[in-house]
């Protein structure tokens, strides 16, 4: 952990650097870190797990004085909150075994032993009454001071009747061993209290509204596919989700079904929360948000069997993609009708797929039937380049910097049958795409749109243009861009060689990552022939 140092003058001369956690000069001078025999018979049994953990991590930090921590890293280590941290130094400090400190937040481990017994003090005739009837609760069982002590705290902490407490003491051990329960009743005594419970009427209160809700948490557990009767645990979920949250039973019922075997109550409570951030009450809703979310997972897999893929964690691939994608507008129909044309053009991930789907978005085609227009127009322009690499005698898969180049020859105004004239003259010349862009190039300079059959000018400004080929190829290996895209293209070509040569198939990410370079060196050409 590599976290700053708070800094504090300490008792000796100069500065003591000092930890996130520190011990007290009588617990320092012990000169070990061993747990005391008292906070184990006296605290130990009473404190919760997140007490317990944060105590005894605190307490192996203080030896560690060579450790940067902060509260942030503390709370990161323990896989807790840095909230969950403070509440729980908090309930140590009540107990009387830290000191806390503030900005920076620091807590200083005082000696169990000469704290014992002067962490805090309570009238001792204010809670007899009290403490005799906790032991008739108990039917005779030994009730341990330190226990009474927690009773005591929740009462006061919380302003809450001692009545008030003693309900609530008997209605927990209707769910929990008599031996020890105080961190049970502690979690629920401090629930209640959260929820505005004070007095002997609050309490009377919320056990009847956890009764009237006994039938329908029954239900809840049954969708669940659980057989067991509700504890208090489920009550209170329960309350908070018809109360807090606000969902109706029915609601509450249509949740359940979606977290059948899949973590109970508590899933239960991540979905109910999830919909309430989306705005899904309703059970009507809850069971469209169910239906829609099934026909996303069932599009994913379709979209996948289309482009060869197989996927274990369909949840993530409707997240990033699926979802977005429909929320674009898109349909089922149109994304598949997109993920086969993929697959022809060689596009064999969800994240090539994924570009060809936003060039769709951008341009507007997002219905069926502008999808569908759009493929047909893609392939017209695939038919076009098809006999534009024949003509060349280059014949091959059109690609998608094939198709950029086409685009690009359109926007000049030349027509199919200009470019077919230009690919005539490409016969036999290296990068021919990039020959035709030439030749187009100088025609618009002309002006010249459409195809002549008088080319005798143009062929010999054409040939003209192979004189200065190699002041064009310094020019292209002196831009560091390009010879890069050249040295790795070159590369990649030879490792693809090697995998063909050996009977294998080059993967989809080297394929490509060639495609791609290919249309890099071609732009790169074209950008320099067009300036030069």
């Amino acid at each position: 952990m590599n976290f700053p140092f708070p800094y504090l003058i300490g008792e000796g001369n100069g500065r003591k650097k000092m930890a996130f956690c520190y011990l007290d000069n009588e617990a320092e001078k012990e000169g070990f870190v061993l747990l005391d025999s008292l906070f184990i018979e006296h605290y130990l049994p009473y404190a919760g797990e997140v007490e317990l953990k944060v105590y005894l991590y605190g307490l192996d930090l203080c030896r560690k004085v060579g450790e940067n921590v902060s509260l942030a890293s503390f709370a990161e280590d323990l896989n807790l909150t840095e909230s969950d941290v403070k509440d729980a130094f908090s309930y140590w400090e009540k107990q009387g075994l830290v000191r806390l400190g503030s900005d920076p937040f620091t807590v200083k481990y005082l000696s169990v032993r000469s704290r014992f017994g002067l962490s805090r003090t309570f009238k001792k005739q204010k809670y007899a009454d009290f403490n005799r009837q906790v032991e008739e609760i108990f039917e005779g069982r030994t009730v341990h001071p330190q226990e009474l002590l927690e009773y005591y705290t929740i009462i006061e902490d919380g302003k809450l009747e001692p009545d008030a407490m003693l309900m609530i003491i008997k209605y927990c051990l209707g769910y929990c061993a008599k031996e020890n329960p105080v961190r049970y009743i502690r979690k629920v005594a401090n629930t209640w209290i959260d929820a505005g419970v004070r007095t002997v009427r609050d309490v009377e209160d919320r056990l009847l509204q956890e009764d009237a809700a006994s039938q329908d948490i029954r239900a809840v557990l049954a969708a669940l596919g659980r057989t067991s009767a509700p504890d208090p645990t489920d009550r209170q979920l329960y309350v908070k989700w018809t109360g807090k949250l606000g969902f109706t039973k029915d609601a509450v019922l249509a949740a359940a079904k979606l977290a059948k075997k899949k973590g109970g109550m508590a899933k239960l409570d991540e979905i109910l929360e999830a919909f309430l951030k989306q705005g899904v009450y309703t059970a009507t809703d809850i069971q469209a948000e169910a239906k829609r979310r099934e026909d996303m997972l069932d599009l994913a897999v379709r979209v996948n069997n289309k482009l060869g893929l197989r996927y274990q964690d369909l949840g993530a691939v409707v997240e990033l993609y699926i979802s977005k994608w429909l929320n674009e507008g898109f349909t089922a129909g149109g994304l598949l009708m997109i993920a086969e044309r993929c697959f022809l053009s060689d596009v064999r991930t969800l994240g090539g797929m994924d570009k060809d789907v936003q060039e769709y978005f951008s341009l507007g085609y997002v219905t069926d039937d502008a999808v569908r227009a759009r493929i047909r127009e893609i392939e017209k322009t695939d038919e076009v380049l098809d006999r534009v690499l024949r003509a060349t005698g280059t014949p091959r898969r059109v690609r998608e910097n094939d198709r950029a180049y086409y685009r690009n020859w359109l926007s000049w105004g030349f027509d199919e049958a200009a470019v077919l004239e230009a690919a005539s003259l490409a016969i036999g010349k290296p990068y021919a795409l990039s020959y035709i862009n030439q030749v187009l190039s100088n025609w618009k300079s002309e002006g010249r749109t459409s195809a002549v059959r008088e080319v005798a000018v143009t062929i010999d400004r054409t040939e003209s243009l192979q004189i200065s080929e190699e002041e064009r190829e310094r020019k292209l290996r002196k831009d560091k861009e390009y010879a890069a895209y050249e040295k790795e293209r070159r590369r990649l070509s030879i490792e693809i060689a090697h995998v063909i040569s050996d009977g294998g198939t080059p993967s989809v990410e080297m394929s490509s990552r060639y495609e791609e370079l290919e249309r890099l060196i071609a732009e790169k050409k074209a950008k320099l022939e067009n300036n030069g």
